[in-house]
């Protein structure tokens, strides 16, 4: 049944991705009034991308994903650019359609609504490597006076995979070795998906791990993939892998649990009870999630760290994702007893884009008092 569900949600999507660039090539077509030929010629541009680009992505998540990465990767930031192209056009012809123009009038709204879209798709692309540290400062009060001015890395959704794959793995962890934190927590959606060669991505984080502890629980995305590969490799690169279990490292407990989505509410609640939180000790939650506050406070935790939304990754699409976790999607927030912080995340998911929406890692500095 789910693999029928995935088939169907595919159909739609190709059915949908093609339908999208017919109109959008239209309108563009129709604003710039070209003639028949240049028209025939974009239309045959436009369903080509859409048909090599379901191609890239059906290939990617069965057994060509190594041969097609680069394909994989220019079709994802075309798809960035594309993103702000389709609603340019969206308006571009309504007015079109609304109002009497002329045609040096027309030709030159398209102009502007090309220009503007590309400068948007353009700037979400640069803007998807530019790392940057968000800080924050949290009183544990039960934690032990070695952790005073101790210092956490949260990451995030680092999505090693067909789009990011070493270059951006070795980035990441320079990034982090600049920093020089205490201790790393992951929260979660390492990996991308589709199967891949994880022996280019981990060698860095297995570095890292030697030299700075790093506790880590599995998203969401883990399980679009090689699952046990996915996690047996972060075993072997030292990662401290936390699925619904928690460990004691210097008097202060540390937990993770297995990603579940808002419906498996009940069985959130019975992982996080079932971690066995001693309330008298500082405890810190990894949660891919931003979800389940109440459980984790009733539980005893002082601490949850989370990531997954991106925090929309790019403009406007924040807005949709704002609807589904509200506050929660971004940021600091006190939750009765417990602080909890969800990261905008390190990497990206689909395009590689982050419009108005740079890439972070977060440095959170413990008070015990």
């Amino acid at each position: 049944m789910r693999r029928l569900s995935t088939v169907i949600l595919i159909i739609a999507l190709i059915g949908f991705l093609t339908y999208l660039l017919w109109a959008t090539s239209e309108v563009y077509v129709v604003g710039f009034r070209l003639s028949s030929g240049w028209a025939t010629a974009v239309h045959i541009c436009a369903y080509s991308f859409s048909g090599l680009f379901i191609f890239s992505f059906l290939s990617g998540r069965m057994v060509f994903a190594e041969r097609i990465r680069i394909l994989y990767k220019l079709f994802n930031i075309f798809v960035g650019l594309v993103v702000y192209l389709s609603p340019a056009a969206f308006v571009l012809g309504i007015v079109m359609v609304f109002t009497t123009l002329s045609s040096a009038t027309t030709i030159l709204l398209s102009t502007i609504a090309m220009c503007a879209a590309l400068a948007l798709g353009i700037t979400g692309l640069l803007q998807s490597r530019a790392i940057k540290v968000k800080r924050y400062t949290v009183t544990l009060p039960t934690a032990p006076a070695s952790w005073n001015g101790r210092r956490i890395l949260l990451v995030s959704d680092t999505h090693y995979g067909l789009v990011n794959h070493a270059r951006v793995s070795k980035k990441v962890v320079a990034r982090i070795r600049a920093i020089a934190p205490d201790i790393i927590i992951h929260a979660g959606d390492f990996y991308d998906g589709p199967k891949i060669t994880m022996s280019t991505i981990t060698p860095p984080w297995k570095a890292l791990a030697a030299t700075i502890p790093i506790f880590y629980a599995p998203g969401n995305h883990e399980h679009y993939g090689d699952y046990e590969g996915f996690i047996r490799s972060l075993h072997d690169a030292g990662l401290r892998v936390l699925v619904d279990e928690k460990t004691v490292y210097d008097g202060v407990q540390i937990a993770g649990i297995q990603y579940r989505d808002k419906s498996k509410k009940h069985e959130a609640e019975n992982a996080i009870n079932a971690l066995g939180i001693d309330p008298s000790m500082a405890a810190i939650l990894i949660n891919h999630p931003p979800t389940f506050h109440a459980s984790a406070v009733n539980t005893g935790i002082s601490l949850m760290l989370s990531g997954h939304t991106h925090r929309g990754q790019f403009w406007p699409i924040n807005y949709l994702v704002w609807l589904f976790y509200g506050k929660y999607t971004y940021g600091l927030h006190r939750v009765e007893t417990m602080t909890a912080i969800t990261s905008s995340g390190v990497g990206t998911s689909g395009p590689p884009t982050r419009l108005f929406n740079t890439p972070e890692l977060v440095e959170i500095t413990i008070a015990t008092a």
